[in-house]
């Protein structure tokens, strides 16, 4: 099995951030570059970051990243699942503490695929962002958003009143949820595990990209010939569709 990735961000100001790293080499935007450093690693990780407020969206985007970045590494974890799950919630403390000494509120959703030995992944959402698996022409979402409604869900109850607003963010933390700094994460739900199938296609996007995107959309741009060319053209086809939000996706490849 080979894994290949791509990456697209456009938006004016672009408030969001996309991580890549395979081959001991990280690939994360600053300003509007692509900036590549070496970083000994195993597998590949890929993730999105959706910046939140014209302020400190960008910021908040970078950060969290840099942050995933640091899971690229030399060693192998047994439970990638698991590991995802602790880091996210410790780095998210981390980074909650940093903003909040220094005065900032800052939040972004993520969406991140961490694949530290080939033919399995650990996947995990935050926000808005989401995960979509494209699988013998069968395209499903694997992650569900932070919403008002689907946290009411989980408790058997319906929410009365903006059903539709993102209550838990990276770094800001939750709101609507005890209105308090942590993340409320559940495996199977927020985390989980996937054994990859030759063939499979993964594409992370912030939210202007996955609402602007059909279902035959998506089964046709992530059939593409390269994962940056199915990047690309969920981006572009968002931006036709006159979404003039933060763009953003990331792809990966099995073959």
């Amino acid at each position: 099995m080979r894994i290949s990735t791509g990456a697209a961000c456009y938006g004016t100001p672009n408030l969001d951030n996309y991580l890549l790293a395979s081959a001991d080499r990280v690939i994360w935007r600053v300003g509007s570059d692509a900036v590549c450093t070496t970083q000994l690693g195993e597998g590949h990780l890929i993730g999105v970051a959706a910046g939140e407020g014209v302020q400190t969206g960008e910021l908040a985007s970078f950060s969290a990243v840099r942050v995933l970045a640091k899971l690229f590494g030399p060693t192998i974890p047994r439970k990638p699942q698991r590991v995802l799950l602790r880091y996210l919630c410790r780095a998210h403390d981390a980074l909650f503490a940093q903003a909040t000494e220094s005065g900032q509120v800052l939040g972004t959703s993520i969406a991140v695929l961490w694949s530290p030995v080939l033919g399995e992944l650990a996947w995990a959402q935050v926000g808005d962002c989401r995960i979509v698996r494209l699988r013998d022409g069968r395209v499903s979402q694997l992650s569900i958003e932070h919403t008002r409604q689907a946290f009411a869900q989980r408790s058997g109850r319906s929410a009365k009143v903006d059903a539709d607003a993102v209550i838990q963010r990276f770094i800001q933390g939750s709101a609507g949820l005890g209105d308090d700094a942590a993340l409320h994460l559940e495996s199977g739900l927020d985390v989980g595990h996937e054994v990859m199938a030759r063939g499979d296609r993964y594409l992370l996007c912030s939210a202007p990209v996955w609402r602007s995107l059909e279902v035959e959309q998506l089964r046709q741009y992530l059939g593409e010939a390269t994962a940056q060319r199915a990047a690309d053209r969920c981006v572009t086809s968002a931006y036709r569709g006159g979404h003039r939000g933060c763009l953003t996706a990331a792809v990966l490849f099995t073959d």
